[in-house]
């Protein structure tokens, strides 16, 4: 809370510097062996093999084969070992081992999304987990066209989710997300049987027939190999057919983003009225807030997705109670803090000349109205705002940087959180 033009809204970038300050730095993992690791040299190995003695010869394919997996794990010991071993000259193993972290726990999290169930987060007296908050880039509210203001502030959180959580996982999860049917149990299910085994079983199947073609070749005399070949086409033809449906929403969701799907919904505001608009807006927001939820699940984080709103106290304010309105309604629940820069003084008096008659005569008043949806009020001195500005001006001018750690700065720039309520 400040004076209307004071300035306020120049402390929001260093409110949003010291958050992630706060968030601290995330330790970088290393390289370990896994299952997943197993799978993938098997899977490729096995493949260049089969590509090898389909195309050239069996011997040679199998010959490939296991000098690439000696190779790769080879590799992978070295990898290992040098990533935790100190000094210039192992860098290398340990810039190669948080890479290879890095991607390899992304397609953990893939595989987890599809077939696993989130867990439960732990308890926080248990178990203190990291933070980490993802902030709006558009930040100012507009009474003119206040709904495609507040759809360009979601997109610009996606945005933020995408850049955090990767392209693929957050475009997947609207496939892939957890329906309340699942229940508690650990791995989602087809058919009363788990999907990981359903995949696993029809990838054998086509690695079994890939095989089997290539040493057998196709042979009419060959009757059982046919029979086995035929079976397994058949196997693999018919879930491919019964997994349209998610191949069609998997592309999908790749291919439009969750910006685009906003844009689209505001250029048919004309169609879906507000209350259409406003309906999408929340599945939209609610769609994200059980993303961060699910990924923080399986990553053992704590991801807060910060709304930052600007320009409250210059909206008409005949417009103001409905914009608060919306922000509640989308923003009250989840994962997400809604940091205001406002007047107080302009936004209770558009209040007050807003409410309707129930709440004037429960003798409800605009400081009630804040006092319910701010739960942290601060209010900044305007004159250290004004000193701060002019500082920050001319280290501008004489090319200098100003730094976080100036302790001028943060005598000018004293946020105070106030000692009296709003009605006084």
């Amino acid at each position: 809370y400040a004076q209307w033009g004071s300035g306020k809204s120049f402390l929001l970038k260093k409110l949003e510097d010291e958050m992630k300050t706060f968030a601290g730095q995330q330790i970088e993992p290393l390289f370990e062996f896994s299952w997943l690791i197993v799978f993938l040299t098997l899977l490729l190995c096995g493949g260049l093999g089969l590509l090898l003695a389909f195309t050239v010869d069996p011997k040679l394919g199998i010959a490939v084969a296991l000098s690439l997996l000696a190779i790769l794990y080879i590799f992978f010991i070295a990898v290992y070992f040098g990533g935790r071993r100190e000094g210039e000259s192992w860098n290398w193993a340990w810039l190669l081992s948080t890479r290879l972290a890095r991607h390899i726990g992304y397609l953990e999290l893939l595989l987890k999304l599809m077939f696993v169930n989130p867990p439960e987060l732990p308890e926080q007296t248990t178990k203190a987990l990291p933070v980490r908050f993802l902030f709006t880039d558009y930040n100012r509210l507009s009474s003119v066209g206040g709904e495609t203001s507040m759809a360009e502030m979601i997109a610009t959180l996606s945005d933020a989710c995408e850049r955090e959580f990767g392209f693929l996982a957050t475009r997947l999860f609207r496939v892939f997300k957890t329906e309340e049917t699942q229940g508690k149990k650990k791995w989602k299910k087809t058919c009363c049987l788990p999907s990981f085994v359903i995949f696993i079983f029809i990838l054998g199947c086509i690695v079994a027939g890939v095989t089997l073609l290539a040493i057998f070749k196709v042979d009419t005399k060959n009757m059982t190999v046919n029979a086995i070949l035929i079976s397994v086409t058949c196997v693999a033809g018919l879930a491919f057919v019964l997994n349209c449906r998610t191949w069609w929403q998997v592309i999908d969701s790749i291919l439009n983003s969750q910006r685009k799907r906003l844009h689209n919904a505001a250029s048919k505001l004309h169609k879906l009225k507000s209350e259409g608009f406003m309906k999408v807006l929340k599945c939209e927001v609610e769609l994200m807030a059980k993303m961060a939820k699910t990924i923080d699940s399986f990553t053992q984080n704590q991801t807060r997705l910060v709304v930052i709103i600007d320009g409250l106290d210059a909206c008409e304010q005949d417009k103001v109670l409905q914009m608060l309105d919306t922000v509640r309604i989308l923003f009250s629940k989840g994962p997400f803090i809604a940091i205001f820069a406002s007047d107080p003084h302009i936004i209770i008096k558009a209040i007050n000349q807003n409410l309707n008659s129930v709440l004037r005569d429960s003798n409800i008043n605009g400081h009630d109205y804040m006092r319910n949806i701010v739960h942290l009020p601060v209010f900044l001195n305007s004159r250290g705002l004004s000193n701060a500005k002019k500082l920050s001006g001319i280290a501008t001018s004489n090319g200098e940087v100003t730094c976080p750690d100036n302790t001028g700065v943060h005598e000018d720039v004293d946020r105070r959180v106030s000692q009296h309520s709003l009605a006084e």
